[in-house]
Order: structure tokens, then C-alpha cells, then sequence
């Protein structure tokens, strides 16, 4: 054995912070039992492929990120998300746009921005309708459209939960969800089964949020957590109306 530790090429070499975090999640989910029920891709709506129709709300495209992106993603991930001003993603914003073949937006045409790290999060105005993009730095991965015409604004403490989804397999999973919200509503957050809370970014009625992990696309796993002046009330996903 000390003969073959002497041959060992990376035996004198540190693990850099990003193998580090990524080696630490892989051995808490042997621990946990969860590693080997991780499944592909899935996601609560399944219509294929984004179109200029009504039927097009909610479809996911481009779900695979880029080499080197989960990497940096994930190691610069944070529970509480940043929300810059809609001036300050433009880039994002005009790289999402040309996704789909849209004019370059305004600022007026960003709804919702939350930032985590290198990656961004933006509802966007699309024709009539609404869709939401994901990138690292100005690289768009994925995108899928929310709405296909305009929506009435929620009263009170409503929430709705309109989508959410598990992208990617093992150490690359992540999820996504988006849920509208009334006036009256503080701060939306998600809660996870193994005590992690995530704050979602909010605006113009509208949350959403992103984690490393497959809880997104899993049913039991994760709730929603309202806020109001009034206090706080959890939620299944699945007990919420869709709008």
C-alpha cells in the first residue's frame, strides 16, 4: 500500500472549493439514501418544444447546461438571491430575447431579475405573454414560456404555483419553480424536506427560484412558504391553485 501511494499522481494535491462542495453533496446523499433515486430530466408540464401558441406556456427548452457551467453555478449558489434593477440585466435579457427571435427588450419588458451567483433568473415580456429564461452570465441554457396573453393580478395573500422542474442527473441536478403572488404577499419561500430554506426572488406578482438538487421535479419533497404582515402559512405545491 505505501508502494502504491507513492505512485498515486495526485497525492499531494488539494481538492479546489468547487470539488470540495461537490464531493460533500455526493457523500450526504449516499448518507441520506438519495443518491441512487435521482432520476433525467422531468418536468411537471411536458409539452415539447416552445411555439408562438397558447398550448407553448410552461415548455421547457435548452435544459442542459453548457461544459464547465454546473460547476461555477453551483459553487456560487446562494439560498437568498440578489435583484438587481431591470437596467443592470439587459445582456441577460437581450441574449434570452434572441432565444426566441424577439426584438432587443427594454427594461419596462424585464417583469422579475433575482441573481444567484453567475446565474440569473428573469421573467420577461414575450409578445403578449410572459416567459421566463435562465442564464449563466449571458450564456442562455434554458427558457420556457409562462403565459401566453395577459393575466389578471392576484388579490390579498393569494399564491399560485404555475411550474416547476428537475433538469440535468447526479451531481448536475437542479431545479426550478415559478408561482404568481397577490399584493399583500412579503416573501415567498421554499422550504426542503432536509431543512433547507430557499428565499424566492419576487416582482410584479411573480416569484420564482433555483437550487442545486432534484427536489423540483419530485412530488413530497419541498414546500411553499407564504409571508404577510399577518404571519406565515406552508404549503404543498400541489394543494396551490394554478392561474
Amino acid at each position: 500500500m505505501t508502494e502504491l501511494k507513492d505512485l498515486d499522481p495526485a497525492r499531494d494535491r488539494e481538492p479546489n472549493q468547487v470539488e470540495w462542495i461537490r464531493s460533500t453533496a455526493h457523500v450526504e446523499r449516499v448518507i441520506a439514501g438519495t443518491y441512487a433515486s435521482q432520476r433525467p430530466a422531468r418536468s411537471r408540464r411536458t409539452i415539447i418544444g416552445l411555439a408562438a401558441t397558447a398550448a407553448a406556456a410552461g415548455v421547457l427548452a435548452g435544459i442542459a447546461l453548457f461544459p464547465g457551467a454546473t460547476d461555477e453555478a453551483f459553487a456560487q449558489w446562494t439560498s437568498t438571491p440578489g435583484q438587481p434593477g431591470s437596467d443592470l440585466v439587459l445582456p441577460q435579457a437581450r441574449a434570452c430575447a434572441a432565444e426566441w427571435g424577439a426584438a432587443a427588450p427594454t427594461a419596462a419588458d424585464v417583469v422579475l431579475a433575482e441573481q444567484r451567483g453567475i446565474a440569473t433568473i428573469l421573467i420577461l415580456k414575450k409578445g403578449d405573454g410572459l416567459a421566463e429564461c435562465m442564464a449563466i452570465g449571458e450564456k442562455v441554457f434554458n427558457y420556457q414560456g409562462l403565459t401566453a396573453g395577459p393575466v389578471v393580478p392576484l388579490a390579498g395573500a393569494e399564491v399560485t404555483y404555475e411550474t416547476s422542474s428537475s433538469s440535468g442527473s447526479g451531481d448536475d441536478e437542479y431545479s426550478r419553480v415559478v408561482g404568481r403572488m397577490g399584493p399583500d404577499v412579503t416573501k415567498v419561500e421554499i422550504a426542503l424536506a432536509d431543512g433547507q430554506v430557499i428565499t424566492a426572488g419576487t416582482g410584479s406578482g411573480w416569484w420564482t427560484a433555483w437550487w442545486p438538487g432534484p427536489e423540483g421535479g419530485e412530488v413530497g419533497t419541498w414546500k411553499v412558504v407564504v409571508h404577510t404582515a399577518q404571519g406565515s402559512t406552508s404549503h404543498d405545491p400541489s394543494g396551490l391553485p394554478r392561474r
